[in-house]
């Protein structure tokens, strides 16, 4: 028997597939995801949705990327968390990406719509155990 490595999911295919469609599941059939922009302001802030494909209560992960980074940021990370039972969300960093807020480097106006997404994802996670955060900066 000859072992083949798992290749990760196309980013591009998965982007186009999520902007056309507004929900999506992995190839495999584990993973659903959506996006689940939100206004801010009156401002679009770009947000994603990742979960397991089954039911059930879920952890949940909220993804923040480093300054200059999107929703997109964390596809295959989110993917990831998915497979393993969390549920998460990514949000983009306001004047990246389809985030239309000023950009102010974490400041006020940042975490306040970051704020504002965890409550939606919380409040939208009915089936949710638990909620983490998740700050990364590169």
């Amino acid at each position: 028997m000859s072992s083949v490595k798992a290749q990760p999911p196309d980013r591009s295919l998965l982007i186009n597939a999520l902007e056309k469609e507004g929900c999506i599941v992995t190839e495999d059939g584990k993973v659903k995801i959506c996006k689940l922009d939100y206004k801010y302001k009156n401002k679009t802030v770009e947000a994603i949705i990742f979960r397991p494909n089954t039911e059930g209560k879920f952890p949940s992960l909220f993804l923040i990327p480093g300054y200059t980074g999107t929703a997109k940021t964390y596809l295959g990370l989110g993917i990831i968390f998915a497979k393993v039972g969390f549920a998460s969300m990514s949000v983009g960093t306001p004047g990246f990406g389809k985030t239309e807020l000023k950009p102010d480097f974490l400041g006020k106006n940042t975490i306040s719509a970051f704020i504002e997404g965890y409550k939606k994802f919380g409040s939208g996670s009915r089936k949710r155990e638990k909620l983490y955060s998740l700050l990364w900066s590169n």
